[in-house]
């Protein structure tokens, strides 16, 4: 019976409740004089039925998700890897500082990280300081048993995929949302250890040591510990910027490109420096006084500012070591100096400096038609008594300018703007105060253009060139590389016409003639083309990778078709005059660390798309000894690629391993299938027992691991630092694997 009475009251409460719904429903529907009854009544029983089917249907369906997901499979060495982490990123534009120009590099493309360590070394740190520019995690999965994973809600677009675990690390790039089956590979990855020291070699406990992988800026970070000691990785190889930071130390900024498998860096940080003193007018305190330090110059902003006390005396600090540049000013007066405070020298006290009457110009920068130009550079050299600074300044966009405190008398000033303008040089006769001058800017004359192939698809990297008409023998006017976007920009000294010659690495050659100022749209034909990627053996990419192309059968430096140098991740493009088959050849040349591969390629007509992969290595040691058996120390060794690779920047600089005072050496990992080992010792020379010829190299096997080298004392020989010689044919090791 009780359990009836409660059914029934709650069935009660429930038709009360609707019930009392729906008389409110009625109550709230406004009263509309416009309206009649009959109306009022037929919207009143709309509003009713609806409510009452409101009430009792189901809830709908919620929408469907249109994010996307990917999925794929995790492999290492033996199979699939269950436990592993798999995280997706994306840069933001105009956010993560992959993205953020340099404003300071000549190279096209340069990004922050890549010119940190010049002018934005401060900036970096603040905004590593703050965890501001770092690519978003947008996804995070781990594998199962089986290695799957899958990264889920996912907005359209292209990830990069970093694999994580304490054994390794894996990555690839260009992944898009809603892919299946993708396939990471899990590989050893690099690894960075050392110490962290002040600059007086005392260890920093408890500093913050961060690596930005530049390609696509993530962060990695970890803590030194009691003795200054940090570990990092694995994490992919590749060019990565370093932070490393301590409260009450100066940050300190890197860059390094990683490849070996463990790398040893030790991170030393200055201890800050302070400055005080005394600013005098006439020999009286001076207060309100400002006073600013740099150790570059005025144009970057990354000056100390303080200003002086009632007494006249300042306080700098947090300084760097080295030539701190001091300036004084108050009411047009100014003084400065140049204040040595090294290593040795934590802090200096006794600085005077004495107001005198200075000079400051102000005006307006136009061009040639009179219109103001926003954004241009004014600057002069201000003398110092041991040194000089650049004071630079940019102007408004009404195109005014301020510049000082300068001193009185002659002073030379450059004006700039970019490549649209002519530089400006002037030099003006300044009184003590205030100064007005004025300057125009003179536009360059330009031929501009753009090149693209057959199929109007854009041509990146060709040379574009103009010269007079009478032929390359009057001089060249200006040489560029076309962009991305096939564009070129070629300065010419005076209207008229010109040629344009363009094409030869990426299209056939052209000669045009032109007219200056003009515009341009050049179609060639493009020569037969290798694009592809280098990767280590986990398909991680590998940046700064020297890629050659020669003919089939030829590796020598002077029948070099062409060269490229991979990216960030791991690209290149090369060309050859005709189709046919063709020898490609990497190598990747660090010192103690140097790893080849080649195979050969067959050209058609149009592109051809590969990946070429570079094994890992092992270590190879040995021994270099006399005749007799006595080791000879200081000998310098070095391990080429049987392709003649020119070394970066040009030349035949050593790069390699000398030997220790037991004649013992080390490299830390070779890999190839054809290396050459070669002596850079100035008369030394391989002993004919290992069947070399006179200044020849000797061919490495792959399973060498220990080599006893014999040398003897040889007259003079060519210089091996101009070139080595490229017909001898190297004789194989005689070293034991």
């Amino acid at each position: 019976m009780r359990s009836r009475w409660i059914l029934g009251a709650s069935v009660s409460v429930l038709l009360l409740g609707l019930v009392l719904a729906l008389w409110l429903v009625l109550r709230g529907e406004p009263e509309s004089p416009a309206r009649g009854a009959e109306a009022y009544a037929r919207a009143s029983g709309r509003r009713s039925a609806s409510l009452l089917q409101g009430l009792f249907q189901e809830a709908p369906p919620a929408p469907e998700d249109p994010r996307l997901h990917i999925r794929g499979l995790v492999l290492g060495a033996r199979g699939p890897v269950a436990g592993v982490v798999v995280l997706a990123s994306a840069p933001v534009r105009g956010e993560s500082l992959s993205t953020l120009p340099c404003k300071d590099s000549l190279r096209p493309g340069a990004t922050v990280l890549d010119c940190a360590f010049v002018s934005s070394s401060a900036e970096l740190a603040e905004w590593v300081a703050q965890r501001q520019g770092e690519v978003p995690v947008l996804g995070r999965a781990t594998t199962g048993a089986d290695g799957s994973f899958t990264l889920e809600k996912l907005d359209a677009g292209r990830y990069t995929l970093w694999v994580e675990s304490a054994e390794g690390s894996g990555l690839r790039h260009g992944v898009a949302a809603g892919d299946e089956g993708v396939e990471l590979r899990l590989g050893a990855g690099v690894r960075l250890s050392g110490k962290v020291v002040d600059d007086g070699f005392e260890p920093v406990p408890g500093a913050l040591v961060t690596a930005i992988f530049n390609a696509e800026s993530r962060f990695f970070e970890t803590l030194t510990d009691a003795s200054g000691r940090y570990q990092l990785g694995p994490f992919p190889p590749g060019e990565y910027a370093f932070v490393v930071s301590k409260e009450g130390l100066r940050s300190k900024t890197d860059r390094l490109t990683l490849h070996s498998a463990e790398t040893d860096k030790t991170f030393f940080m200055d201890r800050p420096r302070r400055i005080s003193g005394l600013v005098l007018r006439a020999g009286a305190p001076v207060a309100g006084a400002k006073v600013l330090a740099t150790a570059h110059s005025l144009a970057f902003g990354d000056e100390t500012v303080t200003f002086t006390d009632a007494r006249g005396r300042f306080f700098l600090g947090g300084l760097k070591p080295g030539l701190q540049k001091l300036f004084a000013t108050h009411a047009g007066d100014a003084a400065s100096a140049a204040v040595p405070i090294f290593k040795e020298t934590l802090e200096r006290t006794d600085i005077t400096l004495e107001l005198t009457p200075a000079a400051e110009v102000h005006g307006v920068v136009r061009d040639d038609s009179g219109q103001p130009i926003e954004g241009a550079h004014v600057s002069t050299n201000l003398k110092l008594e041991r040194s000089s600074v650049l004071l630079l300044v940019e102007t408004d966009a009404e195109g005014r300018y301020r510049l000082g405190p300068v001193w009185p008398g002659p002073v030379r000033f450059e004006v700039s703007k970019g490549k649209d303008f002519q530089l400006h040089h002037s030099e003006r006769t300044l009184p003590a105060g205030e100064s007005t001058v004025d300057f125009t800017l003179t536009r360059w004359l330009r031929v501009d253009g753009v090149l693209v192939d057959t199929e109007a698809r854009p041509i990146e990297g060709e040379y574009a060139v103009l010269a007079p008409l009478e032929g390359w023998e009057k001089g060249v006017w200006d040489k560029v590389q076309t962009g991305p976007d096939g564009r070129f920009s070629l300065i010419a000294p005076q209207p008229g016409r010109h040629m344009l010659h363009i094409g030869g690495r990426r299209v056939r050659y052209r000669a045009v003639e032109v007219s200056a100022p003009s515009s341009q749209h050049i179609v060639a034909e493009r020569f037969p083309s290798v694009v592809g990627e280098v990767v280590d053996e986990a398909g991680m990419p590998m940046p700064g990778v020297a890629v050659g192309l020669w003919p089939e059968g030829s590796g020598k430096l002077r029948e070099q078709l062409d060269r490229d140098e991979t990216d960030a991740w791991g690209r290149f493009a090369l060309s050859a005059p005709e189709a046919g088959r063709y020898r490609l050849a990497a190598e990747l040349d660090e010192n103690t660390l140097v790893r080849a591969a080649s195979q050969l390629i067959s050209l058609g007509a149009g592109e051809t798309r590969l990946k070429l992969l570079v094994p890992t290595g092992k270590p190879v040691s040995g021994v270099v000894v006399d005749p007799r058996g006595n080791p000879i120390p200081g000998i310098r060794l070095r391990v080429r690629a049987p392709q003649g690779f020119e070394d970066v920047g040009g030349g035949w600089s050593f790069r390699g391993v000398s030997t220790e005072q037991d004649g013992r050496f080390t490299f830390k990992e070779l890999a190839g299938e054809e290396l050459l080992l070669h002596v850079w010792e100035p008369g030394y020379d391989f002993d004919a027992s290992h069947g070399v010829g006179p200044r020849g190299p000797l061919r490495l096997r792959p399973g060498d691991s220990w080599l006893r080298l014999v040398l003897v004392r040889v007259g003079p020989v060519r210089d091996r630092y101009e070139k080595f010689r490229e017909d001898e044919e190297p004789a194989t090791s005689t070293g034991g694997g």
